[in-house]
């Protein structure tokens, strides 16, 4: 038999201080019982590989575009989304999140008529950060609902094809944004930073037992909510060294916020697949690009991640998907071989024709006199014919020509 050390009184409670201090639960997430949240609705946070063999997981990855989609960004969107799967010959998908200003909804619904995800961002993408952070529900529903209906209306897509948010800045207002969600039948966010579960990385999870404790943007949730989502942003690392030599890291759950941006093609190579490897060679927990497009203005830093795109689409495990698809997924896990099945009858190869892609189905709408343009007219182009009477906005998303009460 081993010898046993008997400690002191004292060195006993500081030991048993510490194992408390470190097992309770300080979030109802942590109370989560896998046998009793039960697919296809609920699932436990997680950062244990979803399947018993991990080499038999496919590897999702998914690629997010924060903003307006408009002339200026949407040749970019072509090249990124013109790759297509080695093997499947599937396209690659992404997820764009989409704020009103400057956004034409043409090309919102040529995006989305291809096979691709269109979540929302807010109507007015408001600069005030606190604006944000304190609003409450009526407020939250009639930004992100309101741009939801905007969306549906002026792009033609289905309202329940519109499942997902992501909160300008990251800032929610806590439990309000969620139950704001819930009102206007939302099925996810990702906004949400975490840095306690990103090595090995977090997995999607509902939020029927509250969210994790990893709060990074206050105030976040402490609540319970059935029937929600969370995609976590599960951040990014940049290895790097200061002016004197001596190595140090950035976290960023955006890849556009890792600064110093990586400013060669090599570099952004390195970047991306070090981050990529990470999932790739631990739970193979879906892999997150979340981004905004002018990060992709460097022709350099472009070239970078189209290779990094290439790459990582020639591998036979490696899928790149909606967030939709990823949630899909979650409800039901599949091997590599039935995913490619299901990719193979799934995926948008030739897209069909639709009223708004043919000649003649879209329209510009020029709108000069709200005195909040301060001089700069706003134009939005439509699919339809006929232009709303109003420049839609926040508690009047249609643009008709009535008398808006504000919800604040």
């Amino acid at each position: 038999m081993f010898p046993v050390k008997i400690m002191s009184p004292i060195f006993c409670a500081l030991f048993i201080l510490i194992i408390i201090l470190v097992h309770i639960p300080s979030s109802d997430a942590e109370y989560c019982v896998p046998s009793q949240c039960l697919s296809p609705g609920c699932s436990c946070p997680s950062t244990q590989p979803i399947m018993m063999d991990s080499t038999q997981i496919p590897q999702l990855v998914m690629l997010t575009f924060d903003d307006g989609v408009n002339r200026l960004n949407y040749a970019t969107y072509q090249q990124v989304l013109g790759r297509v799967h080695t093997e499947t010959r599937c396209p690659a998908k992404a997820t764009f999140f989409v704020s009103h200003e400057f956004t034409d909804y043409s090309l919102v619904h040529e995006l989305w008529r291809r096979g691709n995800e269109i979540g929302v961002h807010s109507i007015s993408h408001d600069r005030d950060i606190n604006r944000w952070s304190s609003a409450p529900v009526g407020y939250w529903r009639a930004e992100m609902g309101g741009m939801k209906r905007l969306l549906s209306h002026f792009a033609k897509i289905p309202l329940n094809d519109i499942k997902g948010i992501r909160v300008p800045f990251l800032q929610s207002s806590g439990d309000n944004t969620w139950l704001a969600m819930r009102d206007e039948n939302f099925l996810y966010d990702s906004s949400v930073p975490v840095r306690n579960y990103m090595n090995p990385p977090l997995y999607p999870y509902s939020l029927d037992y509250g969210m994790v404790d990893d709060c990074q943007i206050e105030p976040c949730p402490v609540n319970r909510h059935p029937g929600l989502w969370e995609v976590s942003m599960v951040p990014y690392t940049l290895s790097n060294q200061d002016h004197q030599g001596r190595p140090w890291e950035t976290i960023c759950a955006m890849v556009d916020a890792c600064v110093p941006n990586p400013n060669t093609t090599e570099l952004t190579y390195k970047f991306l697949i070090d981050n990529f490897r990470r999932h790739y060679y631990s739970n193979r927990a879906p892999f997150p690009i979340f981004m905004h497009e002018f990060w992709l203005l460097d022709e350099y830093r472009k070239a970078g991640f189209y290779q990094f795109l290439d790459y990582i689409l020639s591998l036979n495990d490696v899928f790149m998907v909606t967030i939709t698809d990823i949630l899909d997924f979650m409800r039901n896990p599949e091997n590599i071989d039935d995913y490619k099945r299901r990719m193979n009858k799934r995926c948008i190869r030739e897209p069909a024709q639709t009223a708004c892609s043919q000649p003649g189905g879209t329209m510009n709408c020029e709108y000069t006199d709200d005195p909040r343009f301060k001089g700069y007219p706003r134009i939005m182009k439509i699919c339809g014919d006929i232009c709303p009477a109003k420049y839609p906005w926040v508690n009047n998303p249609i643009g008709e020509n009535i008398k808006v009460v504000s919800h604040t």
